[in-house]
């Protein structure tokens, strides 16, 4: 007899055993269902405590093992099958699961204490803890100032989507040189990259959002499924880009850090979603099967994306990301290669990555940085000081380092931009300090490229200005919008070169700017724009 019949008879005596028992009327197999229901309910009761975490999901912690599962998702089911067959010798039916777990769902709304259930790594005190993800355990490692270790009284939460992957063990005591030799990425890069993997596993610092940009076969792939497996091990390592913002938070429940392949173009509300989900977010849709209730994902994750040409362009996020350009290879070397001897070495790059990071956390508390250096990624900016210094080098290595990567990524926004890039080339023609326009006539006398991006009226040109303003004062051109006379508005340029200058030079340029250039263009605007109030500084 085949293994399809013989569970085809199994069912059937299951069956007749049910109707023997409990009549064979409809309302005695009604009755039957609602008996294994309830069973069911006080099978899982008796093993697990519910919990509900800020989302309104519930979860059953397993009080032998401490794993948390969500009560919905397969995992729980799987277990609640085959617990159930083990100690009952009897299998559950499938609708008397699923009246089981839409009571205890119930239940765990209304009773269950509410909880924070994490996903790979969680804060705790003044250190970190990131599960290991091991089958039937509940060992995390915990990550303090100084040092590290592995436990299972860590006292956090953790939930396992399907796709997950546990890490090794990890191994302390080594070092990162040979993760290296395993990706591409270029000797002054180092440092970057490294800083971002130890804020990968920050979950109470906003992320930066990390990027990988070089032609053809420069291994782009390659070094994100390297740093994903290295510190989020998954089935899912590598994503298309998403269509919708519910892509990225649905995709933020399945994995903690999320890698994108081969973006060529993100929309602007896109860029926006990363940045959104970067620093923590909640996107609201409409519940299955419901026309008048949402349902609510609130997810924070680290996200790396790749590509040819930089995807990123939105200013905010620019300002939130870690662009590195990958150099051509040379000297190449078969995938099956790199990945086994990965794989043999992960047990150490983990624990000389834990290394590291013990050693940094404790640092961090001592470092500062100076106001007029500091970036709007201060948090990463601090942590990256610290490694300098746990690695034996300066926080000013980082430092220069990091606002080298920053003015080419800002560089290449403006190039993106062909507003940008028209009002750059003009200004350079200009030899007046300060010129002031109506938007129309700014917008009718710079050089259109060819193409569809150019704004098609003087309101989109206006809009353009201000989105290119944070980055075209870097480069040194000020915009300020002076509000309307008459039925036209004013904007007032302010060009400040800033060629062949230090660090030092252009930051108390810029300060100059702040106290005196913004002073200039108040005076020198039309008294009949200034005396109403109206005019608006574009900061932001």
């Amino acid at each position: 007899m085949t293994a399809d019949r013989i569970d085809e008879t199994l069912i059937a005596l299951d069956a007749l055993t049910d109707t023997t028992t409990e009549g064979t009327t409809e309302g005695s197999e009604k009755k039957g269902l609602e008996s294994q229901a309830s069973t069911l309910v006080a099978f899982v009761r008796a093993r697990c405590d519910l919990v509900r975490d800020e989302n309104g999901e519930v979860y059953g912690v397993d009080r032998e093992t401490g794993e948390v599962r969500h009560i919905e998702r397969r995992a729980f089911k799987t277990w609640l099958h085959a617990e159930f067959y083990t100690e009952r010798g009897k299998a559950a039916r499938s609708q008397s699961v699923a009246e089981a777990l839409t009571t205890l769902a119930g239940i765990g709304l209304h009773e269950g204490e509410l909880v924070e259930v994490n996903i790979r790594c969680a804060a705790l005190g003044d250190g970190y803890v990131i599960d290991l993800g091991e089958p039937g355990k509940n060992r995390a490692i915990v990550v303090r100032p100084g040092s590290w270790s592995l436990t299972e009284h860590h006292g956090v939460m953790f939930t396992r989507p399907g796709s997950m992957k546990p890490l090794p063990e990890p191994i302390g005591g080594g070092t990162l040189d040979p993760l290296w030799g395993l990706v591409n990425v270029p000797e002054s890069s180092r440092l970057l990259v490294t800083a971002w993997l130890l804020d990968c596993l920050r979950p109470d610092t906003p992320f930066p959002v990390f990027e990988a940009i070089g032609e053809q076969g420069s291994a782009k792939s390659g070094l994100q499924t390297i740093l994903k497996r290295l510190i989020d091990p998954s089935a899912i390592e590598l994503r298309s880009a998403p269509r919708s913002g519910e892509d990225v938070f649905v995709g933020a429940g399945q994995s903690w850090l999320l890698c994108y392949d081969n973006t060529s173009r993100i929309s602007a509300e896109l860029q926006d979603v990363l940045c959104r989900i970067a620093t923590g977010a909640a996107h609201a849709t409409r519940r299955l099967y419901s026309n008048g209730e949402e349902f609510t994902i609130r997810a924070k994750r680290p996200v790396s994306m790749n590509g040819i040409g930089a995807s990123i362009t939105a200013q905010d996020l620019v300002d939130r990301t870690i662009s590195l350009e990958l150099p051509v290879i040379e000297d190449r070397r078969e995938k099956a290669v790199i990945e086994s001897e990965f794989d043999r070495l992960h047990p150490a790059l983990l624990g000389a990555l834990l290394d590291l990071f013990a050693k940094t956390l404790a640092i961090l508390p001592s470092i500062t940085i100076e106001r007029d250096r500091r970036p709007r990624l201060i948090e990463f900016a601090r942590l990256g000081c610290a490694l300098a210094e746990a690695m034996g080098s300066t926080a000013e290595t980082f430092l220069a380092e990091f606002e080298s990567m920053r003015a080419e990524s800002i560089g290449r926004t403006l190039d993106a931009s062909p507003v940008a890039a028209a009002l750059l080339a003009y200004v350079e023609d200009r030899p007046d300090r300060f010129m002031d326009y109506t938007v129309k006539r700014l917008f009718e006398s710079l050089d259109r490229p060819d193409g569809d991006a150019w704004p098609k009226s003087p309101k989109g040109f206006a809009d353009a200005l201000r989105r290119a303003a944070p980055a075209l004062r870097t480069f040194g051109v000020v915009i300020k919008f002076l509000g309307k006379r008459g039925s036209s508005t004013w904007v007032l340029l302010s060009e400040k070169k800033l060629p062949g200058t230090s660090r030092q030079c252009r930051a108390s340029r810029a300060e100059a700017g702040r106290e005196h250039d913004i002073d200039d263009m108040h005076d020198m605007a039309p008294a009949s724009i200034s005396a109403e109030g109206d005019e608006q500084e574009i900061v932001l």
